[in-house]
């Protein structure tokens, strides 16, 4: 959302387990998290602009910043399908992005490799895109 919502302050991004639209989170989470949205947010129909209004995927095509997304495969509070709904708007408008998604692992990752493997993706991603040379 903040490189969407202030293109020109950041050069690069990392999105961790991150929520794109929470309409379809509503949609996919479960019951406890949905009371939770509706109370931050209302009710997702009488609300609904406020949700559309509120998600990163709205706005996905401000984003001008290189963009890493990493995802648990079997995220039981952000599912996979949130990351890959971002991954596919930034495709399709070309942006510069890569998508890592770790098998086994859920809102975190919890394996000492991927965790390891997780920062160096993203220490790479700065280095890359945050470097001048």
């Amino acid at each position: 959302m903040s490189l969407a919502l202030r293109p020109d302050s950041f050069a690069a991004g990392v999105s961790v387990v991150g929520v794109v639209s929470w309409k379809t989170m509503y949609e996919t989470t479960r019951g406890d998290l949905r009371d939770y949205f509706v109370r931050e947010l209302g009710d997702p129909v009488e609300d609904a602009e406020l949700y559309r209004e509120r998600s990163p995927l709205t706005h996905a095509s401000k984003i001008r910043a290189p963009l890493l997304i990493l995802q648990g495969a079997n995220d039981p509070r952000v599912p996979q399908s949130e990351a890959e709904q971002i991954v596919k708007a930034l495709r399709d408008s070309r942006k510069t992005h890569e998508y890592h998604v770790y098998a086994g692992e859920g809102h975190g990752f919890r394996v000492t490799e991927n965790r390891i493997d997780s920062l160096r993706r993203a220490l790479d991603w700065f280095d890359r895109h945050l470097r001048r040379g």
